[in-house]
C-alpha cells in the first residue's frame, strides 16, 4: 500500500550531500534535479511491503505532481530510472517497508535505496537508481601496446649483454 499526499507549503533544500560545483551544465543539471527532489514534499510516505518498481513509480509521480501541469524546464518532473540490474534476475527487486510525514521525495529517495540496498546517482538531468556495489564515475578502459616496446628493449639488453659478458675469457 503506497498513501501520499502532498503538501505544496512546505519548502526544503537539501542538497549538501549531492551538489557538485556549478563549473558545468552537466553539474547544474545535477544540481537543479536535486533542488527539485528537495523542494517537493510529501505529507504522508506509508510503503507496506512494496516492490521498489511501485516504489520507483511513487517518486516519478510525486515529481510530475509537483510541475503544476507547466512544460516550463524548470517546473518538470524528474526522470527517475531503476537499472535493469539493481533488481534480481527474475525481475523482482526488494520490498520496502517505510513510513514518514512532510519528509521531500530528496529524503524518500535516499532511505528507499539504502533499505534497498541501493544506491542513486544524478546523471545530467536524470535519476538513476543503481546496485550499492555500482562503480562511481565513470569508467575509463584503454588498450596499451607494450608488445612491441617490451620486444625492442628486450633485443636491446641482449645486444648489451653480448658485449659486455664475455671480453674476459
Amino acid at each position: 500500500m503506497i498513501h501520499a499526499e502532498r503538501c505544496p507549503c512546505a519548502w526544503i533544500v537539501a542538497l549538501a550531500a549531492l551538489a557538485l560545483t556549478a563549473a558545468s551544465p552537466v553539474a547544474e543539471d545535477t544540481n537543479a534535479v536535486a533542488r527539485k527532489l528537495g523542494q517537493v514534499k510529501v505529507r504522508e510516505v506509508d510503503f507496506q511491503q512494496a516492490n521498489i518498481h511501485d516504489v520507483v513509480e511513487f517518486i516519478k509521480d510525486r515529481s510530475a505532481g509537483s510541475s503544476n501541469g507547466t512544460k516550463d524546464d524548470e517546473n518538470r518532473g524528474v526522470n527517475v530510472i531503476l537499472r535493469p540490474d539493481a533488481v534480481k534476475d527474475d525481475g523482482n527487486g526488494p520490498l520496502i517497508t517505510f513510513q514518514a510525514r512532510d519528509i521531500s521525495l530528496l529524503e524518500t529517495l535516499k532511505i528507499v535505496t539504502e533499505l534497498a540496498g541501493l544506491k542513486c546517482r544524478i546523471q545530467g538531468n536524470v535519476v538513476i537508481i543503481v546496485p550499492k556495489d555500482a562503480p562511481d564515475g565513470e569508467i575509463i578502459h584503454k588498450t596499451y601496446d607494450v608488445q612491441s616496446s617490451f620486444g625492442q628493449r628486450v633485443d636491446e639488453y641482449k645486444e648489451e649483454l653480448k658485449g659486455g659478458v664475455g671480453g674476459g675469457r
